[in-house]
């Protein structure tokens, strides 16, 4: 009999894990990929509770990804297929990528956890998004400002179980939260609901 398998043909699942988190967080990022017109990356960042400003503030992009802070990227290619770094050109619209961040981890480490009103607290004064901009033998911090298109929100989902024998969760409706990023340089800028 194969490992894993039941008399009746079926695989046991008793080896998958069934656990999983009863909310997923997400920093959805949204920009426009050719405004700087070089390769540039997004990086989503939190902090705990203990520190009350920037512990980032004048370090090397490379740093951040090095943070015990560090959440994920979303990273924006450009000069490709027949651009050229620096395109002006007018006649080509916008390029507008988007990416989620899994904000889970940083949140479970730092506040211990996903509860939508702790979150919520926590993301408002926690939650940092940088810019590094790379090509060119570049790699430096890029002013938010210099991003108009950037848009930084998070959204949560509740998680439930389909099955007690299926260890795969499904989301309920996404629930955006506005207010943890609005007013902020590349926060929330419309009050658009998914689900």
């Amino acid at each position: 009999m194969q490992h894993g398998a039941e008399k009746d043909g079926t695989r046991s699942t008793e080896h998958l894990p069934y656990k999983f988190d009863p909310y997923e967080w997400s920093a959805r990022v949204v920009v426009d990929k050719d405004t700087l017109g070089v390769p540039f990356t997004v990086y989503i960042l939190i902090t705990p509770p203990s520190l009350t400003s920037d512990p980032l503030a004048g370090k090397d992009p490379l740093d951040w990804i090095k943070s015990k802070y560090y959440s994920g990227e979303v990273a924006a290619m450009t000069g490709f297929g027949g651009r050229s770094y620096g395109s002006t050109n007018a006649d080509v619209s916008a390029e507008i990528i988007e990416g989620y961040v899994s904000l889970n981890e940083k949140l479970k480490e730092f506040i211990g956890t996903l509860e939508p009103e702790a979150v919520e607290e926590h993301l408002r004064g926690h939650l940092l998004w940088k810019v590094g901009k790379s090509g060119r033998g570049e790699n430096k911090e890029v002013d938010l400002s210099k991003l108009p298109t950037l848009e930084v929100t998070v959204f949560s989902a509740k998680l439930k179980r389909v099955r007690d024998d299926i260890p795969i969760p499904i989301y309920e409706d996404a629930v955006e939260h506005p207010d943890i990023t609005k007013g902020k340089q590349g926060g929330t800028k419309s009050q658009e609901t998914f689900s």
